[in-house]
């Protein structure tokens, strides 16, 4: 707001290398918060270290690696890999299908970085 205007509202202040003392002009761009969230290093709770991906336990006692995204209209999408039909490859399938589904987005205008969730 010091060098520009008072930010509008709805937008954020987002430090395209993800580094917060990186007050550069020119690493700083106005987005909306979706697109602030797309550059955004990978949650600390994370335990399969892989970003949106996720292994859950169910009732029955079947674990499934789960690939999680957010399509352009905002609605949170989920597909399940059970750990008991695929074995180990469970958690890859998950991890391509998230990567499948965050270039189709990409390719659609989303903005997530090369860096996100690492």
């Amino acid at each position: 707001e010091l060098f520009n205007s008072k930010i509008p509202e709805g937008l954020v202040i987002d430090h395209i290398d993800r580094n917060p003392f990186n007050n550069n002009l020119a690493n700083l761009r106005l987005v909306e918060q979706k697109i602030n969230a797309r550059n955004s290093t990978k949650d600390k709770r994370n335990k399969t270290g892989i970003t949106g991906v996720s292994l859950i336990k169910d009732r029955h006692g079947y674990t499934y690696y789960v690939a999680h995204w957010y399509e352009l209209d905002g609605k949170h999408k989920v597909k399940y890999f059970s750990t008991n039909k695929y074995g180990e490859k469970s958690l890859y399938l998950a991890h391509k299908h998230r990567e499948d589904q965050i270039a189709r987005l990409n390719s659609e205008g989303a903005g997530y970085t090369d860096t996100h969730g690492e």
